[in-house]
């Protein structure tokens, strides 16, 4: 916010993006967050300790009185726990590397932003909207994004 801040005080322009990953934490990959983590040289008992945590777990649905019967979760990661933006934030971390504008990350929320002098800045802005949305729904990730834009702040 102290950039864009500062853009608006020197009489410049900013082109704000704020998204949200829809059901985000639902969609992780344990086997994917699993080699993520490995990939990050992350010490093999805290690895196990993850994956411990993430496995044997199931979930039902109950609609008033039925309660149907019990499946295995293969993906998601429990939401209010201590390790869960976390475990998000190392299963998304690659996506600052896709952009050219500069990018936060704060577990399912996202914003990226760039000074606007000339249309090929709002060219970039548009290319790098559709580089995350590409990315987001490529590969291990499946994610549906959700933004907001504010253009010219």
């Amino acid at each position: 916010m102290h950039d864009w801040t500062n853009y608006v005080d020197q009489g410049k322009s900013v082109d704000v993006i704020y998204m949200d990953f829809m059901k985000a934490f639902d969609k992780v990959s344990h086997k994917h967050l699993i080699r993520k983590l490995k990939n990050f040289e992350i010490h093999e008992q805290l690895i196990n300790w993850i994956q411990d945590f993430l496995s044997d777990r199931t979930q039902a649905v109950k609609y008033n009185d039925i309660m149907s019967t019990s499946e295995s979760v293969r993906s998601g990661i429990p939401q209010g726990t201590v390790i869960g933006p976390v475990s998000f934030l190392s299963y998304i971390n690659d996506l600052p590397d896709e952009v050219i504008s500069r990018i936060f990350l704060f577990a399912d929320d996202t914003k990226f932003y760039r000074e606007v002098i000339n249309l090929s800045d709002v060219q970039l802005v548009q290319s790098d909207l559709n580089i995350l949305d590409s990315w987001s729904k490529s590969g291990i990730y499946c994610f549906i994004l959700k933004m907001c834009v504010h253009v010219n702040w």
